[in-house]
C-alpha cells in the first residue's frame, strides 16, 4: 500500500556524505541505498530479492512490478540487484573453501622450512570425503572449465527499451556504493569509430565485411584490446562506470571501435573486472 502523503523520492531524497555506505537489511540481505528508503522502495526491493531467490531455488521465476513515475524503480532494483549478487558470490568463495581439501605436501612435510607450515593449502580440487554426500544433480551442476569455476556469481543483464533508459540506469548506478564488472552492449551506429564506416550507407554490412576481412580488415576493431588497459577504466577510474558516450570517447582515444554486436568488449572488460 502507498501512502498517500508521500512526495516523490526524486524530489526530496538527498544523498548523505556517508550514502553509499548506509545499508538496510531487506530479504535478509544487506542492501546498500543511498537514501532513506520509503516503505515502497523497501517493499519493491524485497519482491526483487524474494523473486531472485525463488529463481536460484527452482530454476526459474519472474516478477512483473510496476511503480509510479519518480518512485525511484531504477534504483531500488539496482540496488537490490546488486546487493543480492554480492551475497551470491560471498556464498560460492565461502563454499569453495569449505570443499577444498589439504595439499597433501603440507601434510608430509608440516615444518614451516620444508613445506608449507603444516597448513592447509586451498585447492580447486573438491574433498572426496565432503563431495561423497553430495547429490547427483549438484555433481553434475559443478562447473566443468576453469572460466566457469571463476564465476562466483550470476551475470545481470539489464535491458531498456531506449538510448535515454540506458543513460538514467548509468546515472543511478553511479549513486550506488557497488561497483562490478560492466558493459553496454548497443548497435554499431552507436560504437563505431571508424569514420569511414560511419559515412557508409549500411553501417552494419560495411563493419561485417571488414571484420571478417583477414588481410586488411578493419584497424579500429583490431585496435580493441587496447580499450581493457585504459585506465580511466579501470576500478576508481573517471569512467569505472560508463554509458555509451563515455566508451566512444576512449574508443577515439585509442581509435578502437567498439562493436558491441561481435561482444568481444564486454569480454575484455568482464575477464579484467575479476582479476
Amino acid at each position: 500500500m502507498v501512502a498517500q502523503h508521500q512526495s516523490p523520492p526524486s524530489a526530496n531524497q538527498n544523498p548523505s556524505s556517508s550514502s553509499s555506505k548506509r545499508a538496510y537489511h531487506v530479504g535478509g540481505i544487506s542492501v546498500e541505498f543511498p537514501y532513506q528508503p520509503y516503505g515502497t522502495q523497501l517493499a519493491f526491493m524485497g519482491r526483487v530479492i524474494s523473486t531472485l531467490e525463488r529463481a536460484q531455488r527452482e530454476g526459474h521465476c519472474h516478477a512483473l512490478l510496476e511503480s509510479p513515475t519518480g518512485t525511484g524503480k531504477s534504483l531500488s532494483l539496482l540496488c537490490s540487484t546488486l546487493a543480492w549478487q554480492q551475497t551470491q558470490k560471498l556464498k560460492n568463495q565461502y563454499a569453495n573453501l569449505t570443499l577444498s581439501e589439504p595439499d597433501p605436501e603440507a601434510m608430509i612435510y608440516p615444518n614451516p622450512i620444508i613445506g608449507h607450515g603444516g597448513g592447509f593449502v586451498p585447492e580447486t580440487k573438491p574433498s572426496r570425503n565432503l563431495l561423497a554426500g553430495v547429490t547427483e544433480s549438484t555433481s553434475q551442476a559443478a562447473p566443468s572449465s576453469k572460466a566457469q569455476q571463476m564465476k562466483l556469481a550470476p551475470t545481470i543483464f539489464y535491458a531498456s527499451r531506449t538510448h535515454s533508459q540506458i543513460s538514467q540506469v548509468v546515472r543511478e548506478y553511479r549513486k550506488t556504493g557497488y561497483r562490478v564488472p560492466m558493459a553496454i552492449l548497443a548497435s554499431r551506429k552507436r560504437y563505431c569509430t571508424n569514420e569511414t564506416v560511419n559515412r557508409s550507407g549500411n553501417i552494419d554490412e560495411k563493419c561485417k565485411l571488414l571484420t571478417k576481412n583477414p588481410e586488411g580488415g578493419c584497424s579500429y576493431f583490431k585496435n580493441v584490446e587496447k580499450l581493457k588497459d585504459h585506465a580511466s577504466l579501470q576500478k576508481g577510474g573517471c569512467h569505472e562506470v560508463h554509458d555509451i558516450e563515455d566508451l566512444v570517447k576512449v574508443g577515439n582515444v585509442v581509435e578502437g571501435t567498439i562493436s558491441s554486436l561481435s561482444l568481444k568488449f564486454m569480454i575484455l572488460l568482464y575477464e579484467k573486472g575479476k582479476k
